[in-house]
């Protein structure tokens, strides 16, 4: 796994958190645009990360 999503992870997660869960899998997404939203809006783009956890034994 990517040491700066480990980072990532402990900065975003409860303190403690990957004592008790392992980080198995990072996703990044651009997010898709919705049909409600402005289509001439310049915006800058967003991206949406999944991280996947798995509890230790």
């Amino acid at each position: 796994m990517n040491p700066q999503y480990e980072i990532l992870a402990k900065c975003l997660l409860p303190t403690h958190m990957l004592e008790w869960f392992e980080l198995t899998n990072v996703e990044v997404k651009p997010k898709e645009k919705t049909a409600t939203q402005d289509t001439q809006s310049e915006e800058s783009p967003v991206t949406i990360i999944h991280l996947y956890l798995d509890e230790k034994i």
